[in-house]
């Protein structure tokens, strides 16, 4: 089982990143790295842009997602993730919300079926 790291996120639950190579702890909880997360807060914009409030209404499987993506472009831009391992990253990301976004679509046609049957059962039933 691959190892994780031993900081909690802001709801109390372990995180579920990679520490850093020799660290116990990823780069979001690395305290010596405090500065570079206000930084790159700071870059990434506010918490009311509408990004951020889409990002608030997605499942949890998505949210941890993108916090992998986020991680990932905060390891690129600072060297510690080589490109090849972002652009591997992204594509999973990218399979993963797919299929999220596939379920989802399923589930509103099954629900809309079964919405158009009771319609019709009610008018000639």
């Amino acid at each position: 089982m691959a190892k994780r790291c031993t900081g909690t996120n802001v709801d109390g639950q372990a995180c579920s990143a990679q520490p850093q190579p020799g660290q116990s702890v990823c780069l979001w909880h690395d305290p010596a790295r405090a500065q570079d997360r206000a930084l790159w807060r700071r870059q990434g914009g506010h918490g009311k842009s509408n990004a951020a409030r889409a990002a608030k209404r997605l499942p949890a499987d998505v949210k941890d997602t993108l916090g992998v993506l986020l991680r990932t472009l905060g390891g690129l831009e600072q060297g510690d993730v080589e490109p090849a391992r972002a652009t591997a990253i992204a594509a999973v990301a990218r399979a993963i919300v797919t299929t999220h976004e596939t379920h989802e679509i399923e589930a509103r046609i099954a629900a809309l079926e079964t919405a158009d049957r009771h319609t019709n059962e009610r008018r000639h039933g």
